[in-house]
């Protein structure tokens, strides 16, 4: 059982754009690539963007998994390559920069991360930024038994409106579909 602990972990699983070729990155840096665009990713559809749909990402947050030298890398060509747009205005200590996929890298499949050494990474640094309790790790390792029905999904989408808000601005239904059939 020991044993197991130490040398198994298991496989974290990424959202990444259904349409993105791995062999635009060099190899070594594309479970990073994979790990930044899954987090923007679960971001984007929780709807965590700003009013212009940049998903807001501390730097030091980014960068306790993805190295620095490499975070640099992999940004310049993910913007290059326009496979996200990057506003890097930001004001210190009251909002970070400003990321969001293309619309056209939005549709994302799942692929599992078979690097162990980079699962326990990010196991450890997610285990110590969640307290998570018991029941809330039983949820999270079952996470995998799910099935996504992207087919049906689309479909209860797309009757979907918002609702009227009077404190908030007010959203017309084209914008209130897009991030959640993209």
């Amino acid at each position: 059982m020991v044993n197991r602990l130490l040398n198994e972990t298991k496989p974290i699983a990424f959202y990444v754009p259904e349409n993105l070729s791995p062999k635009i990155f060099e190899q070594p840096h594309q479970k990073y690539v994979a790990y930044f665009l899954n987090l923007l990713h679960w971001k984007w559809i929780c709807w965590k963007g700003d009013e212009n749909g940049n998903i807001r990402l501390k730097q030091s947050y980014i960068t306790k998994v993805i190295p620095p030298e490499i975070w640099k890398i992999i940004l310049d060509v993910m913007v290059g390559k326009a496979i996200i747009h990057h506003s890097n205005f930001w004001i210190p200590g009251i909002n970070s920069q400003g990321y969001c996929l293309a619309p056209n890298y939005r549709k994302a499949r799942r692929v599992n991360c078979t690097n162990d050494i980079f699962n326990r990474k990010i196991h450890r640094v997610y285990s110590k930024d969640n307290n998570l309790q018991p029941i809330h790790k039983w949820l999270e390792e079952n996470l995998n038994l799910l099935e996504f029905d992207f087919d049906r999904a689309t479909r209860i989408i797309s009757t979907l409106s918002p609702k009227r808000q009077a404190k908030k601005k007010e959203m017309t239904v084209e914008e209130y579909r897009t991030p959640l059939g993209d």
